[in-house]
């Protein structure tokens, strides 16, 4: 899941089912006896007590999932990473298709404009399958000419980052430009060599 979101971009559609994947795992955990083979070779080859260990990760497990429960509860993206799904066509059987639940939900998204609505009910109802190994991107960019303006608000919610490792990551970037031998540089040159440097790295990777 750490790599998942260490992505660079395009995931927010996945974003809702790896959280709710984790989610799971953690709450149905709490109801385990036995955990990894790995922690079962562990607590055998030091001749622990299984059952104390067992209920001590237990423990683990619901205080993890709680703390998860209320991350979701509280977190004001958590409507919005649920509501995106709906742009990807391949989840649209487990999402709702009604213009209604998406109202303020997912920016940029106005159905007072008849445009915009016409074009999400055509799309919800057309059979949009796209092939796994297409990029949801490109599969927005090919709709660019039947739904415009449904594709522009699509693509720029799906771009939208769902961590900070993007932040973090440029941070590290930044300190590789702005080093002891470059301590001259003036902002502009920072900010071009950090696109630079930035975009040219998501490119390769």
């Amino acid at each position: 899941m750490t790599e998942f979101f260490e992505t660079p971009k395009g995931i927010t559609h996945r974003a809702y089912n790896e959280i709710m994947n984790l989610y799971n795992h953690l709450r149905f955990s709490i109801y385990l006896d036995d955990y990894s083979e790995e922690i079962t070779r562990i607590i055998e080859e030091n001749n622990l007590n299984s059952h104390y260990w067992n209920s001590e990760f237990k423990k683990l497990y619901q205080k993890a999932w709680q703390k998860l429960d209320n991350l979701i509860k509280e977190h004001e993206a958590w409507s919005f990473l649920k509501a995106v799904r709906v742009f990807d066509p391949n989840q649209l059987d487990r999402v709702s298709k009604d213009p209604k639940d998406y109202e303020n939900v997912i920016p940029y998204l106005d159905f007072s404009q008849n445009v915009i609505k016409n074009q999400f009910i055509a799309y919800t109802k057309t059979k949009n399958f796209k092939d796994e190994s297409q990029e949801l991107i490109e599969f927005w960019k090919g709709l660019t000419n039947n739904c415009p303006e449904l594709a522009k608000v699509a693509i720029r919610s799906l771009n939208m980052p769902v961590t900070s490792v993007d932040v973090e990551r440029s941070f590290s970037m930044y300190r590789d430009i702005l080093s002891h031998k470059r301590c001259s540089l003036k902002l502009d040159s920072i900010s071009s060599l950090s696109m630079i440097n930035y975009n040219s790295n998501i490119d390769n990777s």
